[in-house]
């Protein structure tokens, strides 16, 4: 019988290209849903409201969202906004929210659905037809199919109310006909007014 030879075996190696290329795979995916879950919110800061409550529906991942945020510095000159941007910049982030400087006008504000901006209401009309469209009632009211989809209205708390009317009358055209709305607003933290 043959005796194995102990010298001859060679050391077993484990090759970690594979298990590199999976990690490195997973990374990607995670990095890319991430961005994918928050492409329609917009930086802003809400309006605080004592009385909010956290939606908790089935209807979050189909709920359409509209921002209202101001217009970039380097498209627009607005003194007031450039006052709250120099605070924000130097790290006094509550003094803003204590004494904020608001741009009251309309011109300088966008109204904006899944990254695309609406300056007209006939424009925002249209673009919330096409989503109310998607998914409407079976029963008609008055000569009007109401939509099924939820639309959230994100405003940031300096904005004019002007906007935020702006995108509840495009809702309630007779063409729209979106009843269920909801507004984004911050929950003040214990201890807060």
């Amino acid at each position: 019988m043959a005796k194995l030879n102990v010298d001859q075996v060679e050391p077993s190696s484990f090759d970690m290209t594979p298990m590199i290329d999976c990690v490195f795979q997973l990374l990607i995916f995670f990095m890319l849903a991430t961005d994918m879950s928050q492409k329609e919110l917009e930086a802003l800061i809400p309006p605080k409201a004592k009385f909010a409550e956290e939606v908790k529906s089935d209807k979050v991942s189909t709920r359409l969202v509209a921002n209202i945020v101001h217009e970039g510095l380097d498209k627009i000159s607005c003194e007031a906004w450039q006052e709250m941007t120099m605070l924000d910049n130097s790290g006094r982030r509550d003094e803003i929210l204590k004494n904020p400087f608001r741009c009251l006008k309309p011109e300088h504000w966008l109204i904006r659905i899944r990254k695309v901006n609406f300056k007209t209401p006939k424009d925002l009309v249209l673009r919330l037809k096409e989503e109310a469209d998607l998914e409407r009632e079976k029963d008609r009211i008055g000569n009007v199919y109401p939509s099924k989809r939820v639309i959230m209205i994100r405003a940031d708390f300096r904005a004019p109310f002007a906007m935020v009317e702006a995108v509840m009358r495009a809702c309630g055209d007779p063409q729209v006909a979106m009843y269920k709305l909801e507004f984004g607003a911050m929950m003040p933290q214990p201890g807060q007014d």
